[in-house]
């Protein structure tokens, strides 16, 4: 209606005659209402092709809210509960698997020694001796790589030490068969005197898990669960 009232004042104050005012009002009303109605109809037309795709995305939005909301009480209560039972099922296990990793560590590490005090004799012309402490109720035991300078077979005050190996509280040096409790190689790279043929045994505290290190004649060490 404002743009009617526009169009007739327009027409007015062009001092137009009545046939032809009324002419050119009608030909500009007519524009108009065809621009309005034309503007509706793409409005609608657009509004339609859109709504779909604004109703899916409004959607979305609200899942995604509703995703990220936090978690209830009891779906917490039910996941401490589950943590609950997983742990008192693993634990016991990890205690138990604990030593026994550690206690063929240790065996493993004592073959490497003697592999190591075979090479230092060859190397350094001397015997190398490994003596090994068996455990007591006290001590868990150890052993020591050390050079007989004296040739005493045992470890003196002479002798140069390579090293020293304490066992670990869960690990015991439970027992072994070598003469005076030691093992080693000559200048040449093998088995000193009667050492050949006896073993070593480690286990775990409480006896579940022992491993067996031997040397054999021409000085390989092998090692038996």
């Amino acid at each position: 209606f404002q743009a009617e009232d526009g169009i007739r004042d327009l027409v007015r104050s062009r001092g137009l005659g009545d046939v032809y005012k009324r002419q050119t009002y009608g030909r500009i009303l007519a524009a108009c209402r065809g621009y309005v109605y034309c503007t509706r109809k793409l409005y609608l037309m657009v509004n339609q092709r859109l709504k779909p795709v604004l109703t899916v995305k409004r959607e979305r939005t609200m899942t995604r809210r509703n995703q990220q909301r936090g978690f209830t009480l009891a779906e917490v209560l039910i996941v401490l509960a589950i943590l609950g039972v997983l742990g008192a099922v693993a634990i016991p296990t990890i205690a138990r698997t604990i030593p026994n990793y550690q206690v063929r560590a240790a065996a493993r590490e004592l073959v490497i020694d003697f592999k190591k005090a075979q090479v230092e004799a060859v190397k350094r012309g001397r015997t190398v001796l490994i003596q090994f402490t068996v455990a007591t109720p006290a001590d868990p035991g150890s052993y020591q790589v050390f050079v007989d300078m004296d040739g005493s077979g045992g470890f003196t005050a002479g002798d140069q030490l390579l090293k020293t190996v304490n066992m670990s509280p869960r690990i015991r040096m439970a027992a072994t068969t070598f003469t005076g409790n030691t093992a080693g190689y000559s200048s040449r790279g093998f088995p000193r005197g009667n050492f050949f043929g006896n073993q070593t045994i480690l286990q775990t505290a409480d006896g579940t898990m022992a491993y067996t290190i031997a040397l054999g004649r021409g000085g390989r060490v092998t090692i038996e669960e």
